[in-house]
């Protein structure tokens, strides 16, 4: 166990937990102590280990809500090159308004908690449900070798068959998301990786842009996919997926674009990979579920 004046550090003696109590939510540039407990988070992180039969869950724990996004604050804030070891199948995330644990001699004003868990499939069981599903989603073919860019997705969930039962409510606008990818067997691909676009990007599809220089971010867009500037104007302002609403969703940035979509209202991540048999196309099935904090 590491303790500090700002953050404790727990990790089990198997390997497969790690806890993190601290002062701050670790920051994507971290300074000072902040970054030393980022650091010595990673260290931890990188001896976690596991096999492809496991879960890797991990939950984020504070009575804060102010927007963050759990992705973030979980994976990409940390690094996901030191969740390398673990072997994976599936990833779990999950934020909870609520007091964190309580740690004997851990600093008096601890206001975040971070807990990281492998858990062995056969011993998980199921917490959240589809069945009050906004969306869902099957067969959407996902683009080749699964690009680090957010706009392949973005594009391939617009033109996916989907199923809409309703919108993101405004009272209470919290959600979870559920995706299931079929990849070929060998496939080389950790699923923290490409975690973040194909998120970023099928969120962005559920929203309509507000038309904010909707041609410039049209053809930058363009230029990514390899389809017309028209087509993308029109699959960016029309409404057929209007699940998360209206909003600024891409912006100019640089000679790119950089889009902004409501994942830091997602309370509930499910990522699991799967194999086709043969050579067909990758695929992805999906839902977006209602959530309350």
């Amino acid at each position: 166990m590491i303790k500090k004046t700002d953050y404790t550090i727990k990790a089990s003696a198997n390997g497969k937990t790690v806890e993190l109590w601290s002062v701050k939510r670790p920051p994507f540039e971290p300074k000072g102590s902040v970054l030393e407990m980022r650091n010595e988070l990673r260290e931890h992180l990188g001896r976690m280990h596991s096999d492809g039969a496991s879960i890797l869950r991990a939950t984020y724990v504070s009575l804060e809500t102010d927007l963050c996004d759990i992705e973030n604050v979980l994976i990409y804030n940390v690094g996901s090159y030191y969740f390398r070891n673990i072997d994976t199948h599936r990833i779990i995330l999950e934020r909870k308004v609520e007091q964190s644990p309580l740690l004997a001699d851990a600093p008096a004003d601890i206001k975040h908690y971070c807990r990281y868990e492998i858990i062995a499939a056969r011993d998980f069981s199921e917490t959240t449900s589809d069945g009050n599903a906004i969306v869902s989603w099957k067969n959407m073919i996902l683009p080749k070798d699964l690009p680090e860019k957010l706009a392949p997705y973005w594009l391939a969930m617009k033109k996916a068959d989907v199923t809409i039962k309703g919108s993101v409510n405004s009272g209470s606008p919290s959600y979870g998301i559920r995706l299931r990818l079929q990849v070929s067997h060998g496939t080389t691909m950790h699923i923290t990786q490409r975690m973040k676009p194909l998120l970023d990007g099928i969120i962005s599809a559920f929203h309509v842009h507000d038309g904010t220089d909707l041609s410039e971010v049209a053809g930058r867009i363009a230029d990514q996919v390899g389809i017309t500037p028209d087509v993308v104007g029109n699959l960016l302002m029309e409404e057929r997926l209007n699940v998360l609403g209206f909003k600024r969703v891409v912006v100019k940035r640089a000679s790119g674009v950089q889009w902004s979509p409501d994942d830091h209202l997602v309370l509930y991540i499910d990522m699991e990979v799967g194999h086709i048999v043969g050579n067909g196309a990758w695929t992805m099935e999906g839902a977006i579920f209602g959530m309350s904090p």
